[in-house]
């Protein structure tokens, strides 16, 4: 969403190519802007602010109502595949006591409703990711203890 400019916002000379500058009116004028609210929303579009970062807790947590969400049983092997994948994880980021941990995260009350299900995805995928990699390097490292 476009934050409103005025005269105290940052300033940036600028060059426009033979032309753009009459599109630029021209789309202004279509879109009932000004010529600089046109190219400020125009930039908006093409660089969104970023979508905030969750925390880790927050992203377990909703890991964890996502994979009992889909499992209403909560011993569905898909399930516990997906718990196993999250305490492997924290294992890795050096989590000692992974399982109590992911424990205290299932019981709080964290808000996850600013989790969208995308950014739950692509989070998960960077975690398998992560997890299978360490597996497979640590295999071959340690054939003997898989």
């Amino acid at each position: 969403m476009a934050v409103p400019t005025g005269r105290e916002s940052d300033k940036f000379m600028l060059r426009l190519p033979d032309g753009m500058r009459e599109r630029i009116k021209s789309a202004a004028d279509a879109n009932g802007r000004s010529m600089n609210a046109e190219i400020v929303a125009t930039l908006e579009e093409k660089f969104p602010e970023p979508s905030p970062r969750h925390d880790l807790r927050t992203l377990l947590k909703a890991s964890l109502e996502v994979s009992h969400a889909d499992q209403p049983a909560h011993s569905s092997s898909a399930a516990l595949k997906n718990r196993q994948t999250l305490l492997n994880f924290l294992w890795i980021g050096g989590y000692q006591d992974a399982p109590a941990f992911l424990r205290e995260i299932e019981e709080s009350d964290i808000d996850t409703s600013g989790v969208t299900i995308g950014e739950y995805v692509d989070w998960f995928r960077e975690v398998k990711t992560l997890v299978e990699s360490y597996t497979a390097d640590n295999a071959k490292e340690n054939p003997q203890h898989p």
